[in-house]
């Protein structure tokens, strides 16, 4: 498998390939996936604790079986060498079922806003 990059070089761009054995395509894919997974539901956490901007319900649902099954990908007793994202996994599943708040719901162009002027006599 390969990837282009754009590097420089003394401020001259040029594109690198960038291969990949191809035994090492699906562990560098499942660490991908739980990284991206793990970063997700940390960031929903902390976000939505500090600015009310967590995730809806049903997109919550979804992460928790995507969660659910990196977890049997990567569970030590299946698969050698994963350990770490087991951890990462394990706590991403502790952190939603502790709970993620739900966005607060913010005004839309289309919401229809009562608007009262008063005026002086």
């Amino acid at each position: 498998m390969c990837n282009r990059t754009k590097q420089q070089w003394f401020k001259l761009p040029y594109w690198e390939l960038e291969w990949q054995l191809s035994g090492d395509v699906y562990r560098n894919a499942l660490i991908t996936e739980c990284q991206a997974v793990y970063k997700k539901v940390d960031k929903a956490k902390k976000f939505g604790s500090l600015f009310d901007m967590g995730l809806p319900e049903n997109e919550v649902k979804l992460l928790m079986l995507k969660v659910k099954g990196l977890m049997q990908k990567t569970h030590p007793d299946k698969a050698a060498g994963y350990e770490f994202e087991f951890k990462q996994m394990k706590q991403c599943s502790d952190w939603i079922k502790s709970g993620i708040p739900l966005p607060t719901p913010t005004h839309t162009a289309g919401d229809k806003v009562k608007i009262t002027l008063t005026f002086p006599k």
